[in-house]
């Protein structure tokens, strides 16, 4: 995956977010960004938090990129090597997680 460019505008619509498949609304500030993966051009939507996160996974052990499935695969991993919460629903582990490795 190469990221071409990216921006930070806000919602005029609502939009689904490419990592954790949740609502991006009206109004929200997000991430879209212009990449090619394997040839391919394609516009990426998501949450900031979800792209921060998504970014650091991919540093850390997806260096070709990495499919939606494996971004919560490793939200629900490594958030279970931090917490005993299974309760906790995905945008708690995400806000959790983004507090923990992308220092906000």
């Amino acid at each position: 995956m190469s990221e071409i460019a990216h921006t930070i505008p806000k919602a005029n619509k609502h939009h689904k977010c490419g990592c954790c498949c949740g609502a991006i609304n009206v109004g929200e500030k997000y991430v879209r960004s212009f990449e090619v993966f394997e040839g391919h051009p394609a516009t990426f939507k998501s949450h900031i938090k979800c792209r921060d996160l998504f970014s650091y996974f991919v540093s850390e052990w997806y260096e070709d990129g990495m499919a939606e499935s494996d971004y919560l695969y490793e939200v629900d991993r490594v958030f279970a090597e931090h917490s005993n919460d299974s309760s906790a629903d995905l945008s708690l582990k995400i806000d959790y997680l983004h507090k923990t490795y992308c220092g906000v």
